[in-house]
């Protein structure tokens, strides 16, 4: 899916993601990660169960495109958030229900239930991508990805590039640069250190490959993005 500018996307509990940018060199987002505690109080309350574990149970839907109103009051509540003004909190969990209550109301998050099937295919590749995600700086064999999942590596490769339309290595690698452009933010870092903190053979390799990723050799997309 393709969001132009002003435009807003919720995203349910568990559901696999990524934002890039789209046929720009930089995209501005603001992502919000909502604990669903912070609108139904506790677990037991009348109000998760009413308002928010019925519409984030594994079989519903996985995103909903927002109205542009509420696209602008997350962006609203992300600012609140980066300027911690007096009372922000309060400010933002006031927002936050506001956006809710709206989403239901305007029935947004109403849809039939999902197939089995359909919910297997969320739940095997999220665990793929949360071994990923947590062993990225050390080395990965396709047989250690399997065997978390219980697969054969043969069918651990088809089904991630199934799903997430790369295969396991290509869906490392960019990871890997995208871990790597936040560690260039720190000027300490040298980029031998990043290439070897990200485990890569070597810093040429390192590179050649981040200037694939990006158009830039990391020092110059350092001195242009990063100041």
């Amino acid at each position: 899916m393709v969001l132009e500018t002003g435009e807003g996307l919720f995203i349910n509990t568990s559901r696999l993601h990524e934002a890039k940018p789209y046929h720009v060199e930089q995209a501005v987002t603001y992502c919000v990660n909502i604990d669903p505690l912070l609108i139904g109080g506790r677990e037991d309350s009348i109000i998760m169960a009413k308002y928010i574990q019925p519409y984030i149970t594994n079989n519903r839907l996985s995103y909903r495109k927002l109205t542009d109103e509420l696209s602008q009051k997350v962006k609203h509540m992300a600012n609140l958030l980066q300027e911690q003004a007096p009372f922000f909190e309060l400010k933002v969990w006031g927002e936050l229900l506001g956006i809710w209550e709206s989403m239901l109301a305007q029935s947004m998050l109403t849809e039939d239930i999902m197939a089995p099937s359909t919910i297997v295919q969320h739940e095997r590749p999220k665990a793929m991508l949360d071994f990923l995600h947590t062993h990225y700086h050390q080395k990965i064999t396709l047989a250690d990805l399997a065997a978390h999942v219980y697969v054969s590596p043969a069918e651990c490769s088809r089904f991630f590039k199934k799903i997430v339309g790369l295969t396991p290595f290509t869906y490392l690698l960019h990871y890997r640069l995208r871990k790597s452009i936040a560690l260039l933010q720190n000027r300490e870092h040298s980029i031998t250190t990043i290439a070897a903190m990200m485990d890569f053979s070597t810093v040429s390799y390192y590179i050649e490959k981040f200037k694939e990723y990006t158009g830039y050799p990391p020092h110059i997309y350092r001195k242009k993005f990063l100041p």
